[in-house]
């Protein structure tokens, strides 16, 4: 028991984040990156343009790049979540309105502190995967009245032929 810290130790070192980012923040971020992945690999499948559609989503994996440091992670979520919600809002004729939920749960993510707010961080978290759900839910009925309207499947939707 003497390689263990008392109470003091373990509040000193919460303090000053040695522990790295909380399972919460983790959780969000990896939300954020493989949402992001998710909608260019389908920006990939719709248009053929490439490799193109995975550069929006490369800045979703900076924030998981600095899980240990606390202070970077927040910083580096709150800068990648800002600038997704500014782009998924000014770029949604590009397409980038995709990525307007991977700018919520980043910024979910940066506030969402389990070591300082347990009871904050595990309510933000569900709050960004209600999000992400959501959106998914949004993604999925959007496909398929796009292929129910254009007669994917089988004939032509605007004559009835088979």
């Amino acid at each position: 028991m003497t390689g263990m810290p008392g109470a003091a130790g373990w509040a000193r070192r919460i303090r000053e984040g040695g522990n790295g980012a909380s399972w919460e923040q983790r959780a969000l971020a990896l939300g954020a990156a493989f949402f992001g992945a998710f909608v260019a690999f389908l920006g990939c499948l719709e248009f053929d343009v490439g490799i193109v559609c995975l550069v929006p989503a490369t800045p979703l994996v900076l924030p998981v790049l600095v899980f240990r440091r606390r202070a970077e992670f927040r910083l580096a979520a709150l800068i990648v979540g800002a600038l997704y919600l500014f782009f998924g809002v000014f770029g949604f004729m590009l397409g980038l309105v995709f990525f307007l939920p991977c700018g919520v749960l980043l910024l979910l993510a940066a506030v969402a502190d389990g070591y300082r707010r347990p009871v904050t961080a595990a309510l933000l978290t569900v709050i960004g995967f209600l999000v992400l759900a959501v959106t998914l839910w949004w993604l999925g009925s959007a496909a398929w009245s796009h292929s129910t309207a254009t007669g994917a499947g089988g004939g032509s939707a605007v004559s009835g032929a088979p």
